[in-house]
């Protein structure tokens, strides 16, 4: 729930919110999910270690710092923070670095792991078909584009219609890929 959400997290932290980390990453990680990065990278600014020693390496920090860094344009480096991370979330982040990257094999490979811990996840579906278009050859690639269409329409978000688009763009097809990312913005 979109608009539900955004009150929640206004709540959340209105007044005097906790200052765990654990906290604030959890409300990063939400506002990264909406696409409000600069919100998401305000609360990661919140997050400090206090100690002596180095900050420790919490997952939940780690996952939320991949996630800036790909929104940032950086797939290579959130390739090497996800990969020190396990779960669904971060299998999708490596995906998605990969098909930045231009890894339409090693997407599409990292998108059937996340397949395998969990087969209903619609995002991860999107993303393996993606990059399974991104991937294929040109024999292949028509069957993967209408898989990719049918998950689009199943999504209650722009999110198939976008990896579509982007996966045209990413073969060279900007004539299918211009209507996909144009009903994004619809």
């Amino acid at each position: 729930d979109y608009v539900r959400s955004a009150e929640d997290l206004k709540k959340a932290t209105a007044n005097h919110p906790p200052t765990e980390p654990r906290f604030w990453a959890r409300i990063a990680w939400a506002h990264y999910t909406r696409g409000e990065l600069k919100q998401a990278a305000e609360a990661r600014g919140k997050i400090a270690w206090f100690g002596k020693g180095k900050a420790e390496d919490d997952p939940a920090v780690m996952l939320v710092d991949a996630g800036l860094l790909l929104a940032s344009g950086l797939p290579d480096k959130a390739l090497d923070v996800a990969s020190k991370l396990q779960g669904v979330r971060a299998g999708l982040i490596r995906a998605y670095a990969d098909l930045d990257l231009g890894k339409g094999k090693d997407a599409l490979d990292e998108a059937d792991k996340v397949l395998q811990k969990a087969p209903e996840n619609l995002e991860a579906q999107i993303v393996r078909e993606e990059a399974h278009m991104v991937s294929a050859t040109d024999k292949e690639r028509g069957a993967a584009a209408d898989a990719l269409e049918k998950l689009a329409r199943k999504a209650k978000s722009k999110i198939g219609r976008h990896a579509l688009g982007t996966a045209y763009l990413m073969v060279g097809n900007t004539k299918d890929a211009q209507p996909q990312l144009e009903a994004r913005r619809a």
